[in-house]
């Protein structure tokens, strides 16, 4: 204990003495740092230098800060890609979760055997990256999901996130507003499904077979009377099972992954996904049973009122173009 106490004091004076001289700190050969030394360093960097704002730093942040010490520093020992809430390393996360004891840094657990030394080499670009990392959560998922993600996947997290809230506004809806929602749902489906021609088959199945039992239980809804809470509840069941399972498997991260560590971050990636995958093949069967159950699956006569519905309201140049294309298709 005195002789961590004796290194913290020394390198406390080294830190004043550098910033007094002007001098700009170095280590060498910091891709001998250990990943876990430095995650913890990273973490105790920014418990000091954001005091208080430290409550702020919340899991998303904390791993994204990590990456981004990680690139301004040089250090390549990370794996890391982009997943659901973009620039992400399971590494990061699986650390981060020995050091948390509440839900943001605030709740930092002591840890005797950091390297006071590295900590003060990290802390620079902890408190410059403050401006980003302490503003507000939508704002800085804004930029994380725009400015940080690889260009050929920001229209992805854009219809990602514009689908994620239409869900979250259907399932606040009341029972004569869920009625009228087909359409709007389906125009976000549909700039989705043009993000996702990279997504292997094993894992788009489970988002189409969502996005027909929900577009199902819509149009069951325009169609028939029903009970609003059994109705609401199956509606926030797939909603649910979307949020927490299904949309994890429509992000890049293998196709990005990148740094060291890379065996570990492939398993981790490998073993979450196929749990995901098994609850989600389980849930969906499960509430397209309840939907049968409860009489919330359209009848052929539903889909064929609709489809002329939408027939009427096309001009005859578009109705021509689908007659030709179903004549084609013969």
């Amino acid at each position: 204990m005195m002789q961590n106490y004796i290194k913290k004091v020394i390198y406390t004076i080294k830190r004043i003495a550098f910033n007094i001289f002007g001098l700009k700190m170095e280590f060498k050969n910091i891709n001998e740092i250990p990943p876990d030394v430095f995650v913890k360093s990273v973490f105790a960097a920014t418990h000091k230098a954001y005091s208080s704002e430290r409550k702020h730093i919340k899991h998303t942040k904390s791993v994204k800060l990590v990456l981004k010490v990680a690139e301004e520093r040089g250090y390549t020992r990370l794996g890391h890609g982009f997943y659901k809430y973009g620039h992400f390393s399971f590494r990061v996360f699986d650390l981060m979760n020995t050091q948390f004891t509440y839900q943001s840094l605030f709740g930092l657990k002591r840890d005797q055997t950091l390297n006071y030394e590295f900590i003060d080499f990290v802390t620079p670009i902890v408190i410059q990256l403050n401006s980003k990392f302490l503003s507000q959560f939508n704002r800085f998922m804004k930029e994380a999901h725009t400015l940080d993600v690889p260009q050929e996947y920001v229209e992805l997290y854009a219809s990602g996130e514009k689908f994620e809230r239409a869900l979250n506004k259907l399932s606040k809806m009341r029972k004569d507003e869920l009625v009228s929602s087909s359409k709007t749902i389906g125009e976000k489906i549909s700039n989705l499904d043009n993000c996702l021609n990279f997504v292997q088959k094993e894992k788009i199945e489970y988002y189409f077979k969502f996005t027909e039992l929900l577009e199902n239980l819509l149009l069951a809804f325009k169609c028939h009377d029903f009970n609003a809470t059994i109705g609401k509840n199956i509606l926030g069941d797939l909603i649910d099972l979307y949020k927490r399972n299904i949309s994890f498997l429509l992000y890049p991260y293998i196709e990005t992954l990148s740094g060291g560590d890379i065996e570990y971050e492939k398993q981790s990636y490998n073993t979450t996904i196929e749990n995901k995958i098994n609850w989600s093949k389980m849930r969906l069967s499960e509430i397209e049973g309840m939907m049968t159950k409860y009489g919330l699956k359209p009848k052929i006569e539903d889909f064929d009122k609709e489809i002329e519905l939408e027939l009427n309201k096309m001009n005859q140049e578009k109705k021509l173009e689908i007659f030709n294309l179903l004549s084609l298709s013969e």
